[in-house]
């Protein structure tokens, strides 16, 4: 069993907004180097100070089944929290 946060995809909605709004204002050249459209992992970047990664669900099924394993995922949005039971596929 693997716990993890759970960051609503709600949770990217600030930054993805002042994002626009420096992309619509061509703030320090922005139009240059991105799109208006960013991936999450850029509106949720990783914190070497905290350790934190902002995974997407498709990115933890691709880490489990490259690695053989199959899951159930359950959400508790009140704690925050989403819980990952890890199995084998029956062979």
């Amino acid at each position: 069993m693997l716990a993890e946060h759970y960051h609503p995809v709600i949770s990217a909605f600030v930054p993805a907004a002042r994002h626009a709004v420096k992309w619509v204002l061509n703030y320090r050249n922005l139009r240059k180097n991105k799109a208006l459209l960013v991936p999450f992992s850029e509106l949720l970047p990783y914190s070497p100070v905290k350790g934190n990664h902002h995974y997407g669900l498709g990115q933890y099924r691709k880490f489990f089944h490259c690695n053989g394993f199959e899951f159930k995922r359950t959400v508790d949005k009140k704690r925050g929290v989403q819980n990952f039971i890890l199995y084998c596929p029956d062979q």
